[in-house]
């Protein structure tokens, strides 16, 4: 069989003694690690990840946190196939995982924020909604057609800031939109 087929195989126990020095309940993902990959992970660092790759004779370790909102930094080293597996996990906690409580302590924060502007979009929609209806409309955060026949868009700026576009309005509705504008603080 061909070596590069079977390095799960080969490095499983390998993996597993490291996971072992690792401590912090390291372990092989078996679910999402395949035949040219083996994938640690712990519960204790929520989505963080080791991935064992081989490459040109060496294996090559990677640790990220995996989102599909965020993108974050990936720490790699590189060791010899030979290695002993207590000396890999000291270049893992040295090289990987020096930094893994100030990188999960932000994702959390920013996975946090992201529920927390999910739930802000939901209740200004929901705000909007009561006065007609809302729809699609390209490249905004909601198109919008009111009661009285008014259609428009909301889109989303920097810091926290709306702009609003209102189509289609004759001289007497604009008049008055712009009166109303202009009695805002």
């Amino acid at each position: 069989m061909n070596k590069k087929n079977c390095f799960f195989q080969e490095y499983q126990s390998v993996c597993n003694d490291i996971c072992y020095y690792l401590g912090n309940e390291w372990r092989i993902n078996k679910i999402k690690s395949w035949d040219l990959c083996i994938i640690l992970t712990s519960p204790k660092y929520k989505d963080y990840s080791i991935y064992f790759r081989p490459e040109k004779g060496r294996i090559n370790i990677s640790g990220s946190i995996y989102s599909r909102l965020f993108r974050y930094s990936c720490n790699y080293c590189t060791v010899s196939e030979n290695r002993k597996p207590q000396h890999i996990a000291n270049d893992i906690k040295r090289k990987i995982l020096a930094n893994i409580d100030e990188e999960i302590k932000k994702y959390i924060e920013d996975l946090e924020s992201y529920n927390n502007n999910l739930e802000q979009d939901k209740i200004l929609k929901g705000m909007i909604s009561r006065f007609g209806k809302l729809n699609d409309y390209h490249s905004s955060f909601t198109g919008f057609k009111l009661n009285n026949g008014i259609t428009g868009e909301v889109n989303r700026r920097y810091r926290g800031n709306q702009q609003l576009v209102i189509d289609d309005l004759n001289v007497d509705k604009l008049i008055k939109i712009i009166g109303f504008v202009s009695t805002l603080d």
